[in-house]
């Protein structure tokens, strides 16, 4: 698998990926030519992002973990990755690991995260409605009229129209009907099942099924 003039070979098993990947699961079908050479070439796809997909097909627990801010491109470039690969399970366990590291930290999403997640094509997901969730509860919890400072704050530092509707809308959401912290909250309820089984509702973070 390569991608442009940086090309990188990532050496997996067949049945290991396609057992995990719809998407590959498609594109390795004899039918194809990719079927009949084992070879995907994914051209516009980050190799970094496709390096912890790998870790975490081999079951590496430090591959999908974040370790720098939650507005880091590496967690939305892997859950990118992810959702074009139809890999629920790995976007699940992205976003279960964040919600897990920065409720062990105690920090919580960034106003940058949304405009980041936004310049990635994941508005709409989980991923994308944890961020807003999260910001919202983190500086809405003290009172109302905190929320219309910090959209203060967030709109100096946002430029992108469409992620201050939604934040708008999630504020007002939110003096109506507050919610707990998303990073506590029970069960699966950030996860994607539409390529897999769904889920047990847990307490805290859903590990995968070994």
């Amino acid at each position: 698998m390569g991608w442009g003039s940086k090309a990188q070979s990532f050496p997996i098993y067949k049945d290991l990926l396609t057992a995990h990947s719809p998407y590959f699961k498609l594109c390795l079908d004899d039918a194809w030519e990719e079927g009949k050479t084992n070879t995907v070439r994914l051209e516009d796809d980050d190799p970094e992002a496709f390096e912890a997909v790998v870790g975490w097909l081999f079951r590496d627990p430090s591959a999908i973990n974040p370790t720098d801010t939650p507005a880091s491109r590496s967690i939305a470039r892997q859950y990118r990755l992810a959702d074009k690969l139809l890999m629920t399970q790995l976007k699940n366990d992205i976003l279960d690991g964040l919600r897990a590291c920065e409720s062990a930290r105690n920090s919580s999403m960034t106003v940058g995260a949304l405009d980041l997640l936004y310049s990635q094509g994941l508005q709409g997901t989980p991923l994308y409605d944890y961020c807003l969730k999260s910001y919202v509860w983190k500086f809405g919890t003290p009172g109302v009229w905190c929320l219309g400072r910090t959209f203060a704050d967030a709109r100096g530092s946002l430029t992108n129209e469409v992620v201050i509707k939604d934040l708008i809308l999630r504020m007002f959401e939110f003096m109506h009907q507050r919610w707990d912290d998303p990073r506590k909250e029970i069960g699966c309820v950030y996860h994607d099942h539409t390529h897999g089984s769904s889920c047990r509702a847990v307490r805290g973070v859903k590990r995968r099924h070994e």
